[in-house]
C-alpha cells in the first residue's frame, strides 16, 4: 500500500502512533490512587490533592496519542502540580476499572481528597480541552451524590424480606463502587446488621458481575471475619464450590445462633 493511500485511509496515524515510543510524561504519573496518597502523606502535611485517574491499555492507541500530545504539553505541565496523577492499565487493574464502570479507553477521572468522583470525561482529549477539563474540576466540582444514607435507611427499615434483600443488594453494589470514605460507613453497618444479613450477602456471590461479587466476598470476610476462601477470578463451576463452602458455613452457624437464643 502507497503512502498516499495510507494517510488517505487513516491508518498512516494509526501506524505511527503504534511505533512511536513512549516518551516521559509532563506529569508524574503512580500505578496506583494508594500509591500516590502514600507518597503525597510523604511529602507534605497540607490538604489533600484532587488526584487525576486516567484509565488506559498498552493495546489503545488514542491512549498512546494521548500520551504523546496530551501529556507531554506544557499547559497540562503548569496545572501538574495541582493534582496527584494515577494512570491505570485495565489489564492490570481489571477491578478497578470495573469499580469505575469504565467501558472504553482512555477514561479520565477526577477524584477529591476524599477519592470521591467530582469530574469524569471518556475519549481522547487534546491538551486544550483537557486542561479546561481539569479547571473546570477544580472550579466546578460536580456534586457527590449522597446515596449512602437512603441506603442505610433501607437497611434498617425494610419491612419484608424482599426489601431487606434488595438493600443488601443495593449496598453491596455501593461498596463494589464506592471510595474509601463512604465503603467503611457502609461496612460497618453490614457488620452492626449481624447473622441475618450473612445469607443475603452470599446471594451477591454469584453476580454475574466481577466487582460486586468481589465486593461481596470481601464483605463477608469483613462482617463474619470467617477465612474462607472466595476468587471472584475463579472459573464458575470453582465459584460454585467455594459459595457452596461459604452456604454451609453460614447455615451452621446460623443455627449454633438460633440454639443459643432458645436456650
Amino acid at each position: 500500500m502507497t503512502l498516499l493511500k495510507l494517510t488517505q485511509t487513516g491508518l498512516l496515524p494509526a501506524l505511527i502512533l503504534c511505533i512511536t515510543p513512549r516518551l516521559a510524561s509532563a506529569v508524574d504519573f503512580h500505578p496506583t490512587i494508594d500509591a500516590a496518597r502514600a507518597d503525597e502523606a510523604a511529602q507534605t502535611e497540607e490538604a489533600k490533592k484532587p488526584a487525576v485517574v486516567t484509565f488506559t491499555g498498552e493495546w489503545c492507541a488514542w491512549c498512546r496519542k494521548m500520551d504523546v500530545d496530551t501529556f507531554q504539553s506544557e499547559a497540562v505541565a503548569a496545572l501538574a502540580g495541582r493534582f496527584l496523577w494515577v494512570k491505570i492499565d485495565v489489564d492490570q487493574q481489571e477491578e478497578l476499572a470495573a469499580q469505575f464502570h469504565v467501558r472504553g479507553l482512555p477514561n479520565t477521572f477526577v477524584l477529591n481528597e476524599e477519592d470521591r468522583i467530582i469530574a469524569t470525561r471518556p475519549g481522547y482529549m487534546p491538551a486544550d480541552v483537557f486542561v479546561e477539563f481539569l479547571r473546570d474540576a477544580l472550579e466546578n466540582p460536580q456534586p457527590v451524590e449522597d446515596v449512602l444514607g437512603d441506603l442505610l435507611e433501607a437497611l434498617a427499615s425494610g419491612p419484608t424480606p424482599d426489601d431487606t434483600a434488595a438493600a443488601i443488594a443495593a449496598l453491596t453494589e455501593y461498596v463494589a463502587r464506592a471510595r474509601r470514605a463512604d465503603r467503611s460507613e457502609a461496612l460497618a453497618a453490614l457488620e452492626a446488621a449481624g447473622e441475618p444479613v450473612w445469607s443475603l450477602l452470599a446471594m451477591q456471590l454469584s453476580d454475574e458481575r466481577l466487582a460486586v461479587r468481589a465486593a461481596a466476598g470481601g464483605v463477608l470476610s469483613h462482617v463474619t471475619r470467617a477465612e474462607i476462601a472466595f476468587d471472584p477470578f475463579s472459573p464458575p463451576d470453582e465459584r460454585a464450590e467455594q459459595i457452596a463452602a461459604w452456604q454451609a458455613w453460614i447455615e451452621t452457624e446460623t443455627a449454633e445462633v438460633d440454639s443459643k437464643e432458645e436456650e
